[in-house]
């Protein structure tokens, strides 16, 4: 039944509230009873936090596809952008008649988080003749976005309830199948082989600090916020990290730098201040428990890679977290090569580099120059140390398969070296 008055509006409000609804939920519902758009833009990020209802417009498809809005979209110079500017220095909604975005009618209003403002919520609507509800209920969303997101709201009843909390550790925590636990059964089961399924589509992503001795209270916070950010996922601190499974990803989900989620989840870890990795996209439940681990291996290598970075994929370092995984189960006895094990140990006791040279001249494919020039080192001392190399591991390191053989080891080492076989 739809609502048509803003007493309507006001009634199903506090319904919600009373019944302790997150702001996801109470969107959801609002959107569905209102027959409205409901979009939430993110200023600061530049993110698209919220999109619901009839996107058809170039702006909103882009917006949709992208994560975020065109950036002339947001320019001072251009009409929307003038009167974004001019909706927070009034504190009052803007009005926008069909045709100026597109063929619908707009109500921009600006929100506000701890007194700053800090995004715009959108509703959409196609008859003007709604239009003292459109604007009642962008008035109303807007509070309520402040509320649930600002500081002081933390810890009450509206993050959650028992069902969900539990949920959400049993999907995260618990490595068993979950057709075979009650959360399975009350989620229903796939009708061909019995497992319980969300939309299609899954990965894993795990947050953490840049400093990893960094206050709880700024992770409780980032985590608060990922409730509005990634609206189809669960996630719960646990060791001193964020862990989010995301569902309803599809075959769309793909991890390159243009991608809409992986361009949210930078912006995202960028305004917390987080490192984040994540997993490869996978669409067996069961097999959750490897695909956390491969996000914690992402986020430690990429951290220890790239530190600059804020987001690493599982999918652009597959082959170093492959190894690093193999560490884990199988131990690095068993998977380090004997011949880097001797030149590693030859280097300690002598004080010499040769592991350092043989790796150089692996990673530049055997070839003397472009390796010695790495290393600061004219061709005849690069030369010199290649052969005392093949000495101590009596091996032709210019033989291909020997060369590939030799560049694995070095990878497994460098890896033991660095995770000493675990990950923390």
């Amino acid at each position: 039944m739809f609502i048509t008055d803003v007493n309507e509006l006001n009634a199903l409000l506090l319904d919600a509230l009373t019944a302790r609804h997150t702001m996801q939920q109470i969107m959801d519902e609002v959107h569905e009873r209102a027959g409205m758009q409901i979009v939430i833009f993110d200023l600061d990020s530049q993110v698209l936090v919220h999109a619901l209802g009839d996107t058809r417009s170039r702006i909103w498809n882009f917006a949709r596809e992208k994560g975020y809005l065109p950036h002339s979209f947001l320019e001072q110079n251009t009409k929307m952008g003038s009167r974004l500017t001019e909706i927070f220095a009034t504190g009052s909604a803007a009005f926008f008649e069909a045709g100026e975005i597109d063929e619908g009618c707009h109500i921009f209003h600006p929100v506000y988080i701890d007194g700053k403002p800090e995004g715009v919520l959108v509703v959409g609507f196609a008859d003007r003749r709604v239009n003292e509800l459109a604007g009642a209920l962008a008035e109303a969303l807007a509070k309520l976005y402040s509320y649930f997101t600002q500081s002081d709201a933390a810890g009450s009843d509206f993050d959650g309830d028992f069902f969900e909390v539990s949920f959400t550790r049993e999907l995260l925590l618990h490595d068993g199948d979950m057709a075979r636990n009650l959360f399975g059964e009350i989620y229903g089961k796939h009708p061909n082989d019995g497992k319980a399924q969300f939309s299609s589509g899954y990965a894993i992503a795990v947050m953490c600090g840049l400093d990893v001795n960094g206050a709880s209270e700024e992770l409780e916070a980032a985590e608060r916020a990922l409730q509005m950010f990634l609206p189809h996922s669960f996630h719960l601190i646990s060791n001193g990290n964020i862990m989010a499974f995301l569902y309803g990803l599809g075959s769309d989900m793909l991890p390159r730098p243009n991608d809409g989620l992986i361009t949210q989840l930078e912006r995202f870890s960028s305004k917390y201040h987080l490192y984040c990795g994540i997993s490869s996209r996978f669409d067996d439940l069961s097999q959750r428990r490897g695909y956390k681990l491969q996000a914690l291996q992402a986020l430690k290598l990429g951290r220890d890679r790239n530190p600059s970075g804020y987001v690493f994929t599982a999918d652009s370092m597959y082959a170093a977290v492959l190894i690093s995984g193999a560490i884990v189960r199988i131990g690095k006895q068993i998977l380090e090569l004997s011949d880097i094990r001797k030149l590693a140990e030859y280097d300690e006791k002598i004080h010499t580099d040769y592991l350092h040279t043989l790796e150089q001249y692996l990673k530049y494919g055997n070839r003397l120059s472009p390796a010695a020039d790495s290393m600061f080192i004219d061709r005849s001392t690069m030369k010199y140390r290649l052969q005392k190399v093949k000495s101590i591991i009596e091996k032709d390191i210019d033989q291909p398969s020997v060369a590939k053989q030799l560049r694995l080891g070095v990878s497994v080492f460098r890896l033991c070296e660095s995770r000493n076989g675990s990950l923390k």
